[in-house]
């Protein structure tokens, strides 16, 4: 008896139990759903944006944008999400999936077209009217793609034919220098221009140390950024056999992946090729001077070399500065990644000048999901955002570069304002995806490390570059099949709509068949170019 009384209490507390959780569920869905039901005009409300910048600088930049916009419109308050990097995609992914994605985000990581048709809105129809917050500037009139530096370049999808979000910076690759220590070695803060310079620069820094037997390390690098310098090490060498290559593709361009992969099918370029084993030379020299492991190392690991004086230089974007500068007790010196000059050394003789940040796009792309209850607010943000006051703004107490046209740059920014003066330069050996990237990469060390020579770099290459370059072609080749295939009734569409007078249906029309060409001319190319690989 005493054991049914127990197990009526047990059951009972039980029952108080989920009642209790279904409550605390319940409620705040009520309370949800009978705020939303008040008027839009009598009720505060929130609309939040997430990202991956967890620079100080760039958080502060937003709030301070955010409450410029709260003061505009008094019931509407901004929220922000500052997510970690590293879990960011998968943070997204789960928002989108779950139908719990905040109003605005920051695109890129993770994107791809199926997601970003499916789950953002296009910004196509914002980008043919001035942006209202422009009035009483240059830009008053002027339509909202032509606001920007590379005129909504970046935020355009060739394949959906559609602007998606909106950019609000420009990034540029430089290399810091510890100008304290710059001048106990050199006795002048003067950086190095040329390639040079900085080879003067490394020697004086190997006599530095072993003088004061001080473990310095010449260059903080990573995983993160030395990619970045050995892209840079490669195009300053084969802008002429880019050129040189007889596809259709225009000179002083970047060849595209099935180009170069044809070309190499048919035997025009390998790594023995003069200019090829001239980078691999100029990445053995300045290789060296990294510091040892240096793709196994981590940013933050390299960031922290620096900062702490262990390095002399670091290479690194303009979204580092804000970072660098304040956590360095030194001050820090700002200059371009140098590349060789023609006739500078017999090492690496194809040289054709220093390359260019001619290709510098507008970037940190904020778009608003389809999900958002609040759209027609979150791109009113938006346009505010990337108003010409507001961008400056933002450009300024964040450090980085603005995207809009006529923004101010901060004294602090000049560093890092792109160079349009100088070359193309040509094509790095990961052109073609993921599987080049990761052979070159993994195989790297044989080209810098000590017991390592250009030989070694070279021949296992040639014996691994194959296989790779095929299997990156073959992607290739699926996903352009597959955008044709979408392609086809989009066309049809746009050909529709605009013989029955849509003006942007035919706009687009005309894009897209310039597109669809250069895609198929791209994926038989790849195809022939598969064929000879295997």
């Amino acid at each position: 008896m005493e054991q049914t009384n127990n197990s009526r209490i047990w059951n009972l507390i039980g029952l108080g139990l989920v009642i209790i959780f279904f409550l605390v569920a319940a409620i705040p869905m009520v309370w949800k759903s009978f705020t939303q039901s008040l008027p839009t005009d009598s009720k505060e409300i929130t609309i939040r944006f997430a990202h991956w910048q967890l620079e100080g600088g760039v958080r502060r930049a937003f709030d301070l944008a955010a409450a410029e916009y709260t003061k505009l419109h008094p019931n509407i308050r901004v929220e922000q999400l500052a997510i970690p990097d590293k879990i960011y995609v998968n943070w997204l992914i789960t928002q989108l999936i779950g139908g719990t994605a905040p109003d605005i985000v920051q695109m890129g990581k993770g994107m791809s077209d199926e997601r970003t048709t499916r789950y953002f809105l296009p910004t196509s129809a914002l980008s043919t009217k001035p942006n209202p917050y422009n009035k009483g500037t240059t830009l008053e009139n002027t339509p909202l793609r032509e606001t920007f530096i590379d005129d909504m370049e970046s935020v355009f999808s060739t394949t959906l034919l559609d602007h998606y979000g909106v950019p609000l910076s420009a990034f540029t690759l430089r290399m810091y220098y510890n100008l304290d220590l710059l001048q106990e070695i050199t006795g002048s803060t003067e950086l190095p221009a040329t390639y040079g310079q900085f080879a003067t620069l490394l020697k004086q820094t190997t006599e530095f140390s072993q003088k004061t037997k001080k473990r310095l390390y010449h260059i903080a690098a990573s995983g993160d950024n030395a990619p970045s310098l050995i892209d840079k090490v490669f195009r300053s060498q084969t802008g002429k056999l880019g050129d040189g290559l007889a596809y259709d593709f225009l000179p002083s361009t970047r060849p595209p992946a099935a180009h170069l992969g044809m070309a190499f099918a048919n035997g025009e370029w390998d790594f023995n090729e003069p200019s090829m084993r001239a980078a691999v030379t100029l990445l053995r020299h300045l290789g060296s001077h990294l510091q040892p492991g240096f793709m196994q190392v981590s940013r933050d690991d390299a960031m922290f070399n620096f900062i702490q004086g262990n390095a002399l230089m670091m290479p690194g974007g303009s979204w580092d500065y804000s970072s660098i500068s304040a956590q360095a007790d030194f001050p820090v010196g700002v200059g371009m990644i140098p590349t060789p000059l023609p006739d500078e050394d017999s090492r690496w003789p194809f040289s054709e000048g220093i390359i260019s940040d001619e290709s510098t796009n507008a970037s940190v792309v904020m778009a608003v999901t389809k999900e958002s209850r609040h759209s027609e607010i979150a791109q009113d943000f938006l346009l505010f955002l990337c108003s010409l006051a507001t961008n400056e703004m933002w450009a300024q107490e964040s450090g980085w570069l603005p995207a809009v046209r006529s923004a101010k740059i901060g004294s602090e920014s000049q560093s890092f304002m792109p160079n349009l003066n100088g070359f193309t330069g040509g094509f790095s050996p990961g052109f073609s995806g993921a599987d080049t990237k990761r052979v070159v990469q993994t195989s790297i060390g044989l080209a810098v490390n000590p017991n390592g020579s250009v030989d070694k770099f070279t021949n296992h290459l040639n014996s691994e570059f194959r296989n790779a370059l095929a299997s990156d072609l073959e992607r290739n080749a699926i996903a352009a099949k597959i955008n044709s295939q979408r392609a086809d009734t989009v066309s049809l569409a746009l050909y529709v709509l605009s013989q029955n007078g849509d003006a942007s249906a035919a706009d687009k029309l005309a894009i897209q068949l310039e597109g669809m060409s250069a895609t198929d001319r791209g994926y038989q190319l790849g195809l022939q170019a598969i064929k000879l690989l295997k």
